[in-house]
């Protein structure tokens, strides 16, 4: 009896082994058309969201894992790869390897092409306040304040978009303006801008910026003379209920 169930043992066992060994390279063949299928997806995406050109993306697909490798020439390129890649690779573990192509520009250089950028945002206004520093690694530091928690985000995109960026630390403050201070703030841009009483000042661009909290005044930005600094203060300073005025503004740069 034992003999026997050893024999009908072993018989089983042969054939699991031979089942495993007919039915391996059916597996490995449709692992392998399944990694094709996510792989031709993956790059179909790509170039549908034009991430392609000006770079260079490869994909590799392997045991239910993504890597994407090659140069890409902005932060804003490869995190935008990574997620579409996932978006079509359900189930799949995103490896982003892609490495950023290096523009040889100085960090001063940098600073100056994100500050640009940001100043031709659409979501900058008079508001708002950006000030940019750039450090030897590529790492952009955004300081300053922003009239809605969606403009900080758009500032920091903006950064991301600029070839030699590295990583963004975002310092950027909500500036939280209601009762008094949201009067004064709104009397400071009449008084600025020469702008009648009633003018809407959300989505108004202009080179000086305005911040106003618990009755401080801050003045930020850039002026052509030092004495148009001065003027600007004293405008405020006599002109308004406000407790205290700080001049951060900048004279331009001949």
């Amino acid at each position: 009896m034992k003999t026997r169930s050893l024999t009908e043992l072993f018989f089983l066992m042969g054939l699991l082994a031979a089942f495993a060994i007919a039915t391996g390279p059916l597996l490995s063949a449709g692992q392998d058309k399944n990694s094709d299928l996510v792989k031709s997806r993956i790059e179909e995406k790509f170039k549908q969201q034009g991430l392609l050109p000006g770079n260079d993306i490869r994909v590799t697909v392997e045991n239910n894992n993504v890597t994407l490798t090659g140069t890409v020439r902005t932060l804003a390129v490869k995190g935008l790869a990574g997620r579409e890649a996932q978006s079509v690779a359900e189930g799949f573990k995103i490896v982003n390897d892609l490495a950023l192509v290096n523009p040889g520009l100085t960090p001063l250089q940098i600073a100056e092409r994100i500050m640009a950028a940001i100043d031709e945002s659409a979501a900058y206004f008079i508001f708002d306040y950006v000030d940019v520093s750039v450090g030897a690694e590529g790492v952009a530091t955004l300081k300053g304040w922003a009239s809605h928690s969606w403009s900080a985000i758009e500032f920091v995109k903006v950064a991301e978009s600029q070839p030699g960026v590295t990583k963004v630390e975002n310092d950027i403050k909500r500036a939280l303006t209601g009762g008094s201070d949201r009067t004064l703030r709104i009397q400071v841009a009449q008084l600025i801008y020469a702008l009648p009483i009633g003018r809407k000042f959300s989505r108004m661009r202009g080179l000086i910026h305005i911040l106003v909290s618990s009755g401080v005044v801050t003045l930020a930005g850039i002026v052509d003379k030092q004495s148009d600094s001065e003027r600007f203060e004293r405008l405020v300073r006599f002109n308004t209920g406000a407790s205290s005025v700080v001049n951060m503004l900048q004279v331009k740069k001949k």
